[in-house]
C-alpha cells in the first residue's frame, strides 16, 4: 500500500499545474508586453509578436479544459480508493502527459515564433534577462 501511495504522490508531484486553475497555464500577455519593452522590439516587431500571441490564445483555447477537470476527478478518486488499480493509475498518468504536451507544445511554437523575430543583440539580451530572472526565483526559494 506505501508503494501505491508513493506512485499517485509521485504522479501528483509531476505536474504542478493541475493545483492550479487552467487560465494559470497560459502565457502571460503583460509579461510579455514588459519583456518587449525591455529589449526594444521595434513597432513591426511588436506587432509580430502580438500576431504570434494570439495566434496561441487561440491554440490554447481549443485544448479541452473538460479534460483537466476529468484529470483532477481521477486523482481524487484514486486517492480515495482502499486498492490501487495500476491500470487507472496508467490511464491518469496518460492523460497528464497528454495535457501537459498540448499545453507544452503549443507554448513553444509561441515563444520559438517570437525568438526568430528578434535580431542577435535583443537574443543575448533576452538570454541575460531569462538568466536574471532565473536567479531571482532561485533567491525567493
Amino acid at each position: 500500500m506505501k508503494k501505491s501511495l508513493l506512485l499517485i504522490v509521485a504522479s501528483l508531484c509531476y505536474i504542478p499545474s493541475l493545483s492550479s486553475a487552467p487560465n494559470d497555464n497560459v502565457i502571460n500577455k503583460s509579461y510579455f508586453n514588459q519583456l518587449s519593452s525591455e529589449l526594444g522590439v521595434t513597432v513591426e516587431q511588436k506587432a509580430l509578436i502580438d500576431e504570434f500571441y494570439y495566434e496561441y490564445r487561440s491554440n490554447i483555447e481549443v485544448i479541452p479544459w473538460g479534460s483537466l477537470v476529468s484529470i483532477r476527478e481521477q486523482q481524487f478518486e484514486l486517492l480515495t480508493e482502499t486498492e490501487l488499480d495500476i491500470d487507472s493509475l496508467s490511464n491518469f498518468i496518460d492523460q497528464i502527459h497528454q495535457y501537459e504536451k498540448t499545453v507544452v507544445l503549443q507554448e513553444m511554437k509561441f515563444k520559438h515564433s517570437v525568438f526568430n523575430v528578434l535580431n542577435e543583440h535583443q537574443k543575448d539580451k533576452l538570454g541575460r534577462i531569462f538568466y536574471r530572472d532565473l536567479l531571482n526565483s532561485q533567491r525567493n526559494f
